[in-house]
């Protein structure tokens, strides 16, 4: 927001827009430029405390999997951890994340809007989110040998830590 202002403030307000020069001038530009230095470091340090303040845009968490499935795993298995607005069975996802072999669980996930399927899709509100093991390594269609999880809750909301997945559905 004040990215090359001081020049462009200095210059506007007395440094070069002034028909006629006095001594005084001087003195006064550099104690603009002084005081427009010292309020751009409190602006700074003000938005830096703003933005940690903010709820994170992420939704965290874990994917597990049993000893016993993990030892079905095909050497082609992907997992993927996906996100749809909550009440939403069909239609692309808010954002999902791909995890290929080697898969070493449990496995730590995050997602953002930076996981999005659609650039630009809001990462907010109440989600759902998925965890699938495509045996394949094809996230659509769902095949049989393919393992799913959910989370013990219906939805989560954005800001989620410790969004738990344990894969026990075996299609």
């Amino acid at each position: 927001m004040f990215a090359g202002c001081k020049s462009q403030i200095a210059h506007l307000s007395l440094g070069g827009a002034c028909p006629f020069h006095e001594p005084w001038l001087d003195s006064a530009t550099n104690m603009i430029h002084k005081n427009l230095a010292s309020l751009l470091l409190l602006a700074a340090t003000m938005g830096s405390f703003t933005a940690c303040k903010e709820t994170p845009k992420t939704v965290t968490g874990s994917v597990e999997l049993s000893l016993e499935l993990q030892k079905k795993l095909q050497p082609t298995a992907v997992l993927y951890v996906f996100a749809r607005r909550a009440g939403q069975t069909s239609g692309p996802p808010v954002a999902v994340k791909r995890y290929p072999q080697p898969i070493l669980f449990p496995v730590e996930f995050s997602l953002s809007a930076q996981d999005a399927m659609i650039p630009d899709t809001p990462f907010e509100g109440q989600l759902s989110i998925v965890a699938r093991v495509s045996q394949s390594g094809s996230v659509m269609p769902t095949q049989p040998g393919d393992i799913e999880g959910r989370p013990e809750t219906s939805s989560v909301g954005v800001g989620a830590s410790g969004v738990k997945i344990v894969l026990t559905d075996v299609k």
